[in-house]
């Protein structure tokens, strides 16, 4: 279900005051930025976690046809012929009411930091080398496929070929009234300066209070949409 994700923060004059740098007064800002990750953890961790799908079982599933039985990710024929058997598993996806093909395409390899080196040779290499040179090279069939770097995938291993989320999500997100940005607050003033205009400061302490808030939930969705090479 959908939750509120938050922190709040609270700065004195004092420091703002001597914060020459600027760097108290971003802080805000900052939190926004760490409500983003917060969001791609989730994200990662409901694909990474193998929890179930819509049909009651898990994202990788034997009935699901969407993982290898071997083959890592590596700058090889083998890889290569890994990458490619998922791509085909995209392609062949089919509806379970149906049994009809979706028509999906592959689109993405998404991996983690490690795996970067590896999957740009993969990817952008104009031929794959044969396990034996003495028969030349041999097209990269795998070549149109995108990249995706996610430094949040735990494992060092983890490597998947994924459709367009837009045919086929896997992992969908929902927000509170459709608002998919999160709240920067700044508490209401409660000083009044009898000089003259509102004062910005707490009566007590002479601080501001801020507070970032995000309400959000994430689902697992369509298997279909996603392969898992595994290590």
């Amino acid at each position: 279900g959908l939750k509120t994700f938050g922190r709040t923060f609270t700065v004195s004059r004092q420091l703002i005051i001597n914060d020459d740098l600027g760097a108290i007064k971003r802080q805000p800002e900052r939190f926004g930025r760490a409500a983003a990750r917060t969001l791609a953890k989730k994200v990662v961790a409901a694909i990474e976690s193998d929890g179930n799908t819509y049909d009651g079982k898990s994202l990788f599933h034997l009935d699901h046809a969407n993982y290898g039985v071997a083959g890592a990710l590596a700058n090889t024929q083998a890889g290569a012929a890994a990458v490619f058997a998922g791509m085909a598993a995209i392609r062949n996806a089919t509806e379970p009411s149906t049994n009809e093909k979706m028509g999906l395409q592959p689109k993405f390899l998404l991996t983690g930091p490690a795996n970067e080196g590896v999957a740009q040779q993969l990817i952008r290499s104009a031929q794959i080398w044969p396990v034996s040179t003495s028969g030349g090279g041999t097209s990269n069939p795998i070549g149109s496929l995108q990249i995706l770097i996610e430094p949040f995938l735990t494992s060092a291993t983890s490597a998947y070929i994924m459709a367009d989320p837009a045919d086929a999500p896997v992992v969908e997100v929902g927000f509170l009234d459709g608002k998919e940005t999160p709240d920067l607050l700044m508490k209401r003033a409660d000083t009044v300066n009898l000089a003259g205009g509102e004062d910005q400061w707490g009566y007590e302490f002479d601080e501001i209070f801020y507070k970032v808030r995000y309400d959000f939930a994430v689902a697992r969705a369509m298997y279909q949409g996603i392969y898992r090479l595994n290590a």
